[in-house]
């Protein structure tokens, strides 16, 4: 582990380019590497390992989890939000690939979400941690409804899913910024298609379809500790799809989503982005 000093400067430099986003360092800058040296003098450098291996970085005092974490930083400073926690000054988080690491902190704006808004909060350090994206034009859209394409990607990266799987869904084309996290959410059993051969990735997404896909996504390698799925939750259950019942009541049990002030899920009902957020931050914080 070799700390890059001063060359860190233009590693945050590009990364801030790269993000469009403030980005502060809060840690040393360090290059992981290994190579292996043979008996012949043959050098090979190794790029990955066959299992996940800790990496504990020390932050500066002051540095504030909710804007930011662990980072690698790729080339041209594309930056990966490594998930881990976060102790006494130490940022702890399991990691795959050698390769640059720091602690930052980024700030992304919205113009349209003002620090007033509801949301703000969620927003911006899921912006930070790169979970969520902005849309266009320095905006969020908080209010527009949430698509299932939107949505499977909020997913897969709060859960740090990376591995892609065969999919037939016919609508959804290689070359489309969703095929990779649609994917990599149909390997992991998070998502499923509107029929056998469509996923229908622009289609906004219903509520219930939401409790469904964020239930699966919880269920990933956790030990549960069971909850009442029997009970009726919201004055609307006899309006809740049959396949989605189970799923409404348990995520509403175990805090992940909630109902409207009349004690309504409205599992028909669409999605706001800014909903959508909130929903994938009850989850990271499980």
């Amino acid at each position: 582990m070799v700390p890059l000093g001063s060359e860190g400067n233009k590693i945050i430099a590009s990364a801030q380019d790269m993000t469009q986003a403030r980005v502060s360092l809060k840690s040393e800058i360090y290059a992981f590497s290994i190579s292996i040296q043979s008996k012949s003098g043959f050098n090979e450098t190794l790029s990955k390992f066959d299992k996940p291996v800790v990496l504990s970085l020390h932050a500066v005092e002051g540095f504030e989890p909710s804007k930011g974490g662990m980072y690698a930083i790729g080339e041209q400073g594309k930056l990966e939000f490594v998930r881990g926690e976060y102790a006494a000054n130490v940022l702890t988080g399991e990691i795959s690939e050698f390769g640059t690491y720091a602690v930052l902190e980024l700030e992304r704006s919205f113009t349209d979400v003002p620090a007033y808004h509801w949301a703000s909060p969620v927003i911006h350090e899921l912006a930070a941690k790169l979970i969520v994206q902005g849309t266009h034009g320095g905006l969020f859209e908080p209010g527009r409804e949430v698509t299932r394409a939107e949505f499977a990607s909020m997913l897969v990266h709060s859960l740090g899913l990376t591995t892609a799987g065969e999919m037939e869904f016919r609508d959804v084309a290689a070359d489309r910024w969703y095929a990779a996290p649609i994917s990599i959410a149909y390997k992991a059993g998070i998502v499923s298609g509107k029929s056998r051969d469509a996923f229908e990735p622009d289609l906004p997404i219903t509520r219930e379809e939401m409790a469904v896909m964020v239930m699966k996504g919880y269920s990933l390698g956790k030990d549960q500790e069971p909850v009442d799925t029997n009970g009726i939750i919201f004055g609307d259950m006899n309006l809740v799809a049959p396949w989605a019942a189970d799923s409404v009541t348990e995520a509403a049990n175990r805090g992940l989503i909630q109902g409207n002030r009349h004690a309504k899920f409205e599992p028909k009902g669409i999605a706001s982005r800014a909903e959508a957020a909130q929903v994938i931050y009850n989850l990271i914080q499980k």
